[in-house]
């Protein structure tokens, strides 16, 4: 009967040991990947537009 006792706590043991690993294991820090695909630079827009500026706006802007 010892022996079977024996083997159940080792057998116990191993389980318990093994989800550890599992649970250790689903908490590591992932690998990160390098991207495959390459985004474009985003150019800015003008904040001015020209519906707001009048003529003589424009044509100093023109002119410099």
């Amino acid at each position: 009967m010892k022996a079977n006792k024996d083997i159940v706590g080792k057998a116990l043991l191993n389980i318990i040991g093994i989800g550890s690993l599992v649970a250790l294991s689903a908490c590591a820090q992932p690998v990160a990947e390098t991207p495959t695909a390459t985004v474009p630079p985003v150019t800015p827009t003008p904040t001015a537009t020209i519906a707001t500026q009048n003529l003589a706006e424009l044509a100093k802007s023109a002119a410099s």
